[in-house]
């Protein structure tokens, strides 16, 4: 309490001992001190304020947008879980879905061969058929055909690994497909 008297009495000489202008200075400038120190303190408040606004719509967005593409997620999860069954089931016929394919698309394939290869450190198989010189097609049976081989929404485990295709030279409407190459995969024996 005696250092509290003490600066009290210090503080009353030292304003007793001031001039009346010098008084009315210091009072002008401890105001202006306050005053500067409740703007700035509120501009600062208003920056954060801001700031924190503007991380909560950030992350309302991105909410949105893994409630949005959440539904399009579980999709491709389901569509690679049925891959994956056909896999393992071994009921993929390379050869047979291939010339359905062709029938479908209004054309037919002849001498296909199909090639095994085992995938290193797995059971898995991989089987290619390899399509060449069909010729004499047009643009809507080439995409029928590849349409067919690996689905409308792509369900299948069937793949166009190698597209080769040009335009005919005497007749440029049509198509001939140079090399062709589809892939799939099934559960084969264990490989080295």
């Amino acid at each position: 309490m005696k250092l509290i008297d003490n600066i009290r009495s210090r503080f009353s000489e030292m304003w007793s001992a001031r001039s009346a202008s010098e008084k009315r200075l210091l009072v002008i400038t401890a105001c202006v001190a306050l005053v500067s120190v409740i703007v700035l303190s509120s501009v600062f408040m208003k920056r954060k304020q801001k700031r924190l606004e503007e991380d909560i719509a950030k992350y309302e967005n991105a909410i949105d947008e893994i409630n949005r593409i959440g539904p399009d997620y579980r999709a491709a999860v389901a569509r690679e879980k049925e891959a994956e069954q056909k896999l393992k089931s071994g009921k993929t016929s390379l050869l047979t879905t291939i010339s359905k394919a062709a029938g479908a698309a209004g054309f037919e394939l002849k001498d296909l061969d199909e090639k095994s290869k085992p995938v290193k450190g797995t059971d898995v198989e991989q089987k290619r058929v390899q399509i060449e010189n069909v010729k004499k097609l047009d643009v809507d049976q080439v995409h029928k055909f590849f349409e067919e081989i690996e689905g409308k929404s792509n369900k299948r485990s069937i793949h166009i690994e190698k597209l080769h295709v040009k335009t005919r030279f005497d007749e440029p409407e049509l198509l001939d497909i140079k090399n062709v190459e589809a892939v799939t995969w099934v559960k084969g024996k264990q490989s080295s």
